[in-house]
């Protein structure tokens, strides 16, 4: 190989190096001028990988997925009252809720403490020396401090804890609603029972979370307002004994149909008394019109005559005062049987009276008949007289409990009203009590919205980590080895190829002298002419 020995400040004066560029040539030559420091980099870096190899022990992982349905524990929703839009996360938000939860020191702490920490990591339980691996931790990353206050058992727990973290794998399954989780232990029964239990510990802390004992709660409610109804029932009774009511609807609808049957009948009355009255001072006037005695018999036929139209003009007026209780004056019958009686007047009038030798006198059966008559009209309107006062005193009483009624019902609606809206949150209170029972059951049975896909399995298969720590190591050394090539290169103060120093001296170089140590060579650098 070509080399430029150091360069005097005289040969390069007036020329500003450049900025040095490598080609494959460069490099290449690079890698073969230092191939011993390269090839010892290459082999430590990796021979310190392959030391960290040998100190991990062999794991297995136990795996699980869970799928994640849509529920309605994310969604919020209207309990009672008015509905409102639905709230709902969208399901990736839902399947990293469900991981985080899964993914909790707390329930891992019980995932272990069920287990036994002696079972699951027992040389943490009996605080044996750290291995090698957690000694190189320690000594990069420097001892974690531990707080003043806490036991020896908390510590041992926590270490539990943050080992059960590093092993644990809880990651949704990109596009879809699941969720993978994996578990790696020593021991491969211990790893699928953790997980098991991970994932039982997992569903009794979503119950927990999203069961708020709803249905405890209801209950409480449904208490309260029957306590609320059964006050309200007494305040109405005492109301209803207050005011001597059974039933307030009914009562009052009753009393307003009896005073519309009484007012009806007292109008009846009236009119009925009117018409008495009417009746009974016609019967009066034609009474004092018709004479006690008459003659009851007499010899001479013309005498007979005149006395038989007498009778007949006595009938049709008091046949006249009948109608007279039907009827107007102005009315046909009355005005026919008026020019009847006129007529019959005119005969008597016109007959001459002839005395006869032989008369007998007696009672007027006619004044008899309508005396008996106007006795028992004026009993008849005495009785009605009698039956309006009561009419009249009753109609007073109903419309005085009317207004009664009217006083109160302000009272009783909205005792009513009160007692309507707590019965009705009742009946929706105990029908929400059952629901939620139900829905809880439920829960405790099909487990809510999360389902097993795939059940934790003792695994038979290790994982293969010291395969992964050799891959590491070999890309590690590459890297190494190529840091400390391009180190070895910045500092060096001599170039090894012509072309790096035309590039960085900008002059072409016209002779280039092959440079060894072990050989004879003229002492000095190497000239470069131009």
């Amino acid at each position: 190989m070509t080399a430029i020995g150091p360069m005097q400040s005289g040969t390069t004066a007036g020329v500003r190096p450049k900025s040095r560029q490598y080609t494959l040539r460069d490099v290449l030559t690079l890698l073969f001028h230092d191939r011993r420091l390269l090839s010892l980099t290459f082999a430590l870096v990796l021979s310190v990988f392959a030391v960290l190899a040998t100190l991990p022990e062999i794991t297995y992982a136990s795996s699980a997925r869970l799928l994640v349905l849509p529920s309605t524990d994310y969604s919020m929703r209207s309990e009672l009252g008015v509905e409102f839009g639905a709230l709902t996360l969208d399901q990736d938000q839902i399947v990293r809720s469900e991981t985080e939860i899964i993914d909790n020191p707390i329930l891992i702490e019980r995932v272990i403490e069920e287990i036994g920490l002696d079972t699951l990591y027992p040389k943490i339980a009996l605080d044996q020396p750290p291995g090698t691996v957690s000694k190189i931790k320690r000594s990069l990353f420097g001892e974690p401090e531990v707080p003043q206050g806490i036991t020896k058992e908390r510590q041992k727990i926590n270490a539990a804890v943050k080992r059960f973290e590093d092993s644990l794998t809880v990651a949704p399954v990109k596009d879809s609603s699941a969720i993978r989780l994996a578990f790696a232990h020593p021991v491969p029964e211990l790893a699928s029972r953790a997980l098991n239990a991970l994932i039982d510990g997992y569903f009794e802390e979503r119950r927990r979370i999203f069961g708020t004992d709803k249905s405890r709660m209801l209950a409480v409610q449904r208490d309260d307002f029957a306590l609320r109804l059964q006050e309200i029932d007494i305040s109405l009774e005492q109301f209803k004994e207050h005011n001597s009511i059974s039933s307030f609807d009914d009562q009052k609808s009753l009393t307003l149909r009896h005073h519309a049957d009484l007012q009806s009948a007292l109008m009846d009355t009236e009119a009925r008394l009117s018409e008495v009255r009417s009746r009974f001072d016609s019967l009066r006037t034609t009474l004092g019109q018709t004479q006690k005695e008459i003659e009851l018999y007499a010899e001479s036929g013309q005498q007979d005559s005149r006395d038989t139209a007498r009778a007949t003009l006595l009938t049709l007026e008091l046949r006249r005062s009948e109608l007279l209780t039907k009827f107007v004056e102005t009315s046909r019958f009355v005005t026919d049987l008026d020019r009847l009686i006129a007529d019959v007047r005119r005969v008597t009038e016109m007959t001459a009276p002839k005395l006869s030798d032989v008369r007998r006198l007696g009672r007027n059966p006619v004044y008899d008949q309508l005396e008996s008559e106007t006795v028992r009209v004026q009993a008849e309107a005495a009785a009605l007289e009698r039956r309006r006062a009561t009419l009249e005193r009753q109609v007073r009483e109903l419309s005085e409990r009317l207004l009664h009624f009217d006083r109160i019902e302000r009272e009783y609606q909205s005792l009513a009203l009160n007692r309507s809206l707590v019965e009705e949150n009742l009946r929706t209170y105990t029908q929400k009590v059952e629901e939620t029972r139900i829905l809880e059951e439920m829960d405790r049975q099909k487990r809510a919205n999360i389902r097993v896909i795939e059940s934790p399995q003792v695994p038979t298969v290790g994982s293969r980590t010291r395969l992964i720590i050799l891959l590491v190591g070999v890309l590690a050394a590459f890297v190494a080895t190529l840091a400390v090539g391009f180190l070895a290169d910045v500092t060096r103060d001599v170039m090894i190829t012509p072309d790096a120093a035309t590039r960085a001296l900008g002059l072409e170089v016209l002779v280039a002298i092959g440079y060894k140590p072990d050989l004879a060579a003229p002492a000095g650098p190497a000239t470069v002419s131009t």
